[in-house]
């Protein structure tokens, strides 16, 4: 689990009316369950467990990563209300300036 900002650190969201507002942001870096223990509950109390924590630390938004095809994770962020609002893109061979 991590936060950003901490209440000592620089503000991460900004509403652009109004410069004085700080938002803090929790990101949600990864949520494990063994394949052989999935779909019994245990993703969605580790989920809560997460919220909760989140909640104390006064995080006003969490953001979460399902990676590409991955629609169970997809799905299980959805169940919570979260919403897809970024793609985020990078290379998977070694990276170069340009396409041949």
């Amino acid at each position: 689990i991590q936060t950003l900002p901490s209440a000592s650190s620089t503000m991460i969201g900004q509403e652009p009316s109004n410069t004085d507002k700080k938002e803090i942001i929790g990101q949600l870096v990864a949520l494990f369950v063994h394949q052989e223990a999935r779909r019994i509950g245990i993703a969605g109390e580790l989920y809560k467990s997460c919220a909760s924590w989140f909640v104390d630390q006064g995080v006003e938004r969490v953001e979460a990563t399902a990676l590409p095809g991955d629609i169970a994770m997809k799905a299980f962020f959805e169940s919570y209300g979260y919403k897809a609002i970024s793609l985020t893109m990078g290379s998977v061979q070694p990276f170069s300036q340009g396409a041949d």
